[in-house]
């Protein structure tokens, strides 16, 4: 999961996988106020859980995009794969927008075994079938695979 708000001062950054403080001085901050009220141990073991947030899915929203661009990606893990790249809200059009971003290059790239998007993706499978995603059918259904 991707945070884009820093969790000592809440100034918004660009978001990346993991991060959880806008500057090294948030981290710092946050670590040396958490160490004296819980430990080094408990503060590392509290960053793991924060950076290890499940993958909330949409399988409704991938629907959507198929019905608006039916020659676009035709699994919902590969929708996924992209999909988890965008924050917030973003309307299907601006989700097309960004998988279309991806060029000849880059997909040529992605097929060959070893590439660095292939492994990338091949992480991201491990975290789409494992314990770490959660995919809703609908606004009141979730099922944790």
């Amino acid at each position: 999961m991707r945070n884009n708000t820093c969790i000592i001062c809440n100034r918004e950054f660009e978001p990346r996988e993991g991060k959880l403080y806008c500057s090294n001085s948030c981290k710092q901050k946050a670590f040396t106020d958490k160490k004296g009220q819980l430990g080094i141990a408990m503060v590392r073991e509290q960053e793991k859980e924060a950076t290890q947030k499940k993958m909330n899915l949409n399988f409704l929203e991938y629907e959507q995009y198929l019905k608006k661009y039916p020659n676009g990606l035709d699994t919902f893990q590969m929708y996924c794969f992209f999909r988890k790249n965008l924050a917030g809200t973003p309307t299907i059009e601006q989700i097309n927008s960004y998988i279309k971003s991806f060029t000849g290059d880059w997909w040529e790239e992605f097929w060959q075994n070893g590439s660095p998007a292939r492994k990338r993706y091949k992480e991201f499978e491990e975290k789409f079938w494992g314990d770490e995603s959660v995919v809703s059918f609908s606004k009141n259904e979730e099922i944790t695979k």
